[in-house]
């Protein structure tokens, strides 16, 4: 699932009502914690969580590899 703001609303609230349903819901449903995972292309992001109390607890990388596909006839 994501949670995503339109660049044209965002630093008006929404992001953080919208985490704040989100721990409604998981507290509801008695889990113990929410993760959030956020690219790290998106340095708005890291500020945004870490100022309503997320703390980064792990940095991931992705490899991809192209490899291409091969018709045969």
């Amino acid at each position: 699932m994501g949670l995503v703001v339109d660049v044209s609303a965002r630093r008006q609230g929404l992001g953080s009502k919208l985490v704040d349903v989100a721990e409604h819901w998981a507290r509801a449903q008695k889990l113990s914690s929410v993760t959030v995972r956020s690219n790290a292309a998106r340095d708005q992001s890291r500020p945004f969580y870490e100022s309503i109390g997320y703390s980064r607890s792990k940095t991931q990388h992705v490899y991809r590899k192209m490899i291409g596909i091969s018709r045969q006839a």
